[in-house]
């Protein structure tokens, strides 16, 4: 038994198209609810760190913020040096 297809019209392909993009602006609009901010819980505590990596090491914010996240693509694990406990990418 073979299966018959049921040609859509244009109008009917329009509709189903226009239905995925409404879900996809709607997912995307959700993810972007969660956005951070200066009084986010941990920014200060996030700046007072990078702040001393900064200072420590003679380097600009952006150096080191580029330098974290290549780590975190690389999936490598950043271990304090003091009590070698896993601090970045779990």
């Amino acid at each position: 038994m073979t299966k018959t297809r049921v040609r859509r019209t244009t109008e009917q392909q329009i509709a189903d198209m226009e239905a995925k993009l409404k879900k996809l602006k709607s997912r995307s609009e959700k993810k972007s609810q969660a956005e951070l901010g200066k009084d986010s819980e941990g920014m200060a505590a996030l700046s007072a760190a990078i702040d001393t990596v900064c200072a420590a090491n003679k380097a600009s914010v952006s150096d080191v913020i580029m330098a974290i996240a290549r780590v975190r693509r690389a999936r490598l694990i950043i271990t304090s040096s003091k009590n070698k406990n896993p601090m970045i990418g779990d």
